[in-house]
């Protein structure tokens, strides 16, 4: 009775980690649509980070630094 009841157990753990990915996944799309608007600015400034290495002033830099 007893090994049947935590077998159980690690059954049911592995099936909730699954619908737990999806669920959040989920919940995210709809309120990332609502707050984008607001969010903007927030996906702007980590893309800075990438944009500064493309503009031609990031070039000067690296250069530089290997000088």
């Amino acid at each position: 009775m007893l090994p049947q009841p935590a077998r159980a157990a690690t059954r049911t753990r592995t099936p909730p980690p699954l619908p737990l990915p999806p669920r959040a996944a989920a919940p995210a799309q709809p309120p990332s649509p609502p707050p984008s608007q607001t969010p903007p600015p927030a996906p702007q400034l980590p893309a800075h980070p990438t944009a500064p290495p493309a503009h031609p002033s990031a070039a000067r830099t690296l250069p530089d630094l290997r000088h």
